[in-house]
Parts: C-alpha cells; sequence; structure tokens
C-alpha cells in the first residue's frame, strides 16, 4: 500500500489514516503456530486464545497495559537486586 502525504489543508486529527502493519507475524498462521507450538506455554497460549475471542482494540490495549506492569515489576526486581548494574559494568 502506498503511502499518502498528509493533507496540508486538513487539520491533523481529519488527516487519513494510513494501515500500517505492526508485525509482520500477526496473521493466523502464527497464532495457528503459537497455539501448536509445544514450546509456548500454556499461560501464553490460555492468554491468546481468550484474547482471540475479545474485540481486538480492548484486547490490545489490555495486552500493553499487562506488559507495560510485567516490564515496570522486572525492572524494580531488577533494581532490588542490583542486576541493572552489574549489566551496565559488563559494557
Amino acid at each position: 500500500m502506498p503511502s499518502r502525504s498528509p493533507d496540508p489543508l486538513l487539520p491533523p486529527k481529519q488527516q487519513p489514516r494510513v494501515s500500517v502493519p505492526v508485525s509482520k507475524t500477526t496473521g493466523p498462521a502464527s497464532v495457528q503456530r503459537i497455539l501448536t507450538d509445544p514450546t509456548s506455554s500454556d499461560w501464553i497460549k490460555s492468554a491468546l486464545h481468550a484474547a482471540l475471542q475479545r474485540d481486538p482494540v480492548n484486547a490490545l490495549n489490555d495486552a500493553l497495559l499487562l506488559a507495560g506492569i510485567l516490564e515496570e515489576r522486572l525492572r524494580l526486581l531488577f533494581y532490588l537486586t542490583g542486576v541493572e548494574e552489574l549489566a551496565r559494568e559488563e559494557d
């Protein structure tokens, strides 16, 4: 799909939306691959299956929220254990 230049006469909120794929692996084949892959965790399979039954926008918003919470938790654990400082010392 060719990219479109913004229309200088339209305010930003009225610019036409251009569909940009987020990932090349978001199609049914990748979903099926994850659901059938024996190395995929039961947790991710369950979460993916549940997410596919939901409104995709709401599912994505919740997944991003969860990812942010888990990343924050991991960073806190790294901070508390000093792992981040050890990693910086190795650089």
